[in-house]
């Protein structure tokens, strides 16, 4: 997936009781490391803690502009969200604008984002429905 190499998970048996310690090993780059800790370890977190919903909300979101999408790995792009009341299609829905360049080590497309889109592996996408995260 993009952003998110290298991430590390491991779950380590204490021998001194019967405790085991859940660990996440985060990219070092900084987009890759927060789109990390939100798509796996606040799922855990909530898991751990007693939350009856673990999962991010998810919504269908229609792309403002089309992304050019990695053709091998699917991707989480950092994007804005707005409800209008004309998705492109004469109806209302949720709108999802990209904010920008998407290398991992820029933090600035972090900065405005309130979701992830989840885009396919596919080369390209149009103006279609997505599910936001």
């Amino acid at each position: 997936m993009k952003p998110g190499k290298p991430l590390t998970f491991a779950e380590i048996n204490l021998k001194s009781s019967e405790t085991k310690v859940l660990a996440f090993g985060l990219p070092g780059n900084p987009v890759s490391c927060l789109v990390c800790f939100h798509l796996f370890v606040v799922p855990t977190i909530r898991h751990i803690t007693g939350w009856r919903i673990t999962r991010h909300l998810r919504v269908q979101a229609r792309l403002h502009q089309p992304i050019k999408t990695d053709p091998v790995q699917p991707e989480f792009h950092r994007a804005i969200v707005t409800w209008t009341s004309n998705d492109g299609t004469g109806s209302p829905g949720f709108l999802a604008e990209s904010t920008g360049h998407q290398m991992s080590s820029l933090l600035l497309s972090m900065k405005s984002a309130n979701v992830l889109l989840k885009l396919p592996a596919t080369g390209s996408v149009g103006h279609m429905m997505l599910n936001t995260e």
